[in-house]
């Protein structure tokens, strides 16, 4: 997303939704994200924001998940809510994610790494 200033030059490939939630919910129940937030419209304080029924499913909080490695996890990370409201949501800052990133990638080509890393 380029408002979050994902580009090719960080790695970013694409950001994947749905309206179903089905990925989300997915990735909360194999533990991959497993501390994914999802609200309701009216929790996100998004209710006058959107057209009713938009979210049908409730609105899923931003999270990211990359991989390395022929499928190893890299990094994962899910916004923390500190508040309710749509647009409280933690934003990661992509060079500090992608640094990360890098460290673990060659943390995995040395033999180094063992456990995924966990973004804040």
């Amino acid at each position: 997303d380029e408002k979050w200033g994902l580009t090719k030059n960080y790695g970013f490939a694409e950001v994947i939704g749905d309206d179903t939630n089905a990925l989300a919910k997915y990735l909360v129940d194999d533990c991959i994200l497993e501390h994914l937030v999802t609200q309701t419209p009216e929790e996100a304080n998004a209710k006058d924001l959107i057209t009713e029924g938009t979210y049908p499913n409730g609105i899923v909080q931003p999270g990211m998940i990359w991989y390395a490695h022929h499928g190893s996890l890299v990094l994962q990370w899910e916004s923390k809510v500190k508040s309710q409201g749509f647009f409280t949501a933690t934003r990661p800052n992509p060079p500090d994610i992608w640094e990360q990133v890098l460290k673990r990638k060659h943390a995995l080509d040395k033999g180094e790494a063992i456990m995924p890393v966990h973004g804040d």
